[in-house]
Parts: C-alpha cells; sequence; structure tokens
C-alpha cells in the first residue's frame, strides 16, 4: 500500500513534460523511446508506468542478472503503485 501523499507526489512527477512527451510518442506508433539521466529506481517508476498506461509490456534489458534481479524486485513493487496494474515481472538469462 502507498501512501495518498506518495502517490500524489510520483503522479505528479509522471506528469512532467519528457514522460508526456514519451508517452505520446509510443502511443503514436514509436518503436521506442530514450530516457536518459534516470537512476535504476527512476527507471522502474518510469517502465511501469508506461507498461501501466500503455496496457502493454515493457522490457528491461540490463549488463548483469544481478542488477536484473534488484530491478526486477523494484518493478515489482512499483507494479503494485498504478490501480489496475496486471501481469507480472520475470527475469531471464541469455
Amino acid at each position: 500500500m502507498i501512501l495518498p501523499a506518495v502517490r500524489e507526489r510520483l503522479e505528479a512527477l509522471l506528469r512532467h513534460a519528457a514522460m508526456e512527451g514519451a508517452l505520446a510518442a509510443l502511443r503514436s506508433g514509436a518503436n521506442h523511446i530514450s530516457i536518459t539521466g534516470l537512476h535504476d529506481v527512476a527507471k522502474a517508476l518510469v517502465a511501469a508506468y508506461l507498461a501501466h498506461a500503455l496496457r502493454r509490456p515493457a522490457f528491461f534489458v540490463t549488463d548483469s542478472n544481478c542488477r536484473a534481479e534488484a530491478l526486477a524486485e523494484t518493478l515489482r513493487f512499483f507494479s503494485g503503485v498504478f490501480p489496475g496494474a496486471t501481469g507480472g515481472i520475470a527475469t531471464s538469462c541469455l
């Protein structure tokens, strides 16, 4: 469960112009977007939000299994923040 004040802050962050632009680009058919300068926690928040807003899966590619597992935990948390979130988080090694 997330506190209403925290949810309000997260939603304000997600209404940032860069986020709105990224979401608009994906909705209009862009295959990928690039948002730079984010810490891993922020990346997980953005991925969970975009997957929820677009109602489609998102994929992370990482440089190690350890980092993938850490991101998966953070993604699981943020996936539960958005109402009606569905699906799951999985990791895979290549």
